[in-house]
């Protein structure tokens, strides 16, 4: 059991994190030096500090924009999202990206799923038969990869690559390290 320390003066917040993570300790304080311990959470809207950008802070740099739902807060608190910056949601309805919540509607996020937990490189025919069970063609996977890099890559970053006439993967620095999935 961990205990986490939320600096807030927002109620909701704090019943909102009780109910997204049951098996912590939420402790509710109102300033930083208060806070004890190595997870803290620090409520921007409503704790006067330097920096109002107003999303919530978690640990050690991952954020959420306001309003997030409850299943953003998967993974913030493991030691994995240090290791990777890119996870699916628990709750299938998208991504996070360096704490940023991307939804991702379901032939993308099935999309996603097939090449997020692929060792390597995906072939183009397995991703068709994953995805649609063979009932689409490559021009439909042209489009959803495409999709899919355009809610991604937003930033800038090469997220997604195509290794001609092999496939596409997920770049190694996106991906969950393998002991992470042991947290």
């Amino acid at each position: 059991m961990r205990e986490i320390f939320v600096i807030s003066n927002n109620r909701i917040l704090i019943q909102k994190l009780r109910l997204a993570l049951p098996k912590d300790r939420i402790y509710s304080c109102a300033t930083v030096s208060e806070a004890r311990g190595e997870l803290k959470i620090l409520d921007i809207d409503t704790c006067p500090t330097e920096n109002a950008e107003g999303c919530l802070t978690v640990g050690r740099g991952g954020r959420l924009p306001y309003p997030f739902p409850l299943s953003a807060l998967d993974g913030l608190f493991s030691s994995s999202v240090e290791r990777s910056p890119l996870y699916p949601l628990a709750d299938g309805s998208g991504v996070a990206l360096r704490g940023r919540v991307i939804p991702l509607t379901e032939v993308e996020m099935k999309l996603f799923r097939a090449l997020y937990e692929a060792e390597g490189t995906v072939s183009r025919e397995e991703l068709m038969a994953r995805v649609w069970g063979g009932d689409a063609d490559g021009g439909v996977l042209n489009v959803y990869i495409h999709y899919l890099r355009a809610k991604l890559e937003s930033a800038g970053e090469k997220i997604i690559t195509a290794a001609r006439g092999q496939g596409y993967k997920i770049n190694d620095g996106y991906r969950r390290a393998k002991d992470a999935d042991a947290d």
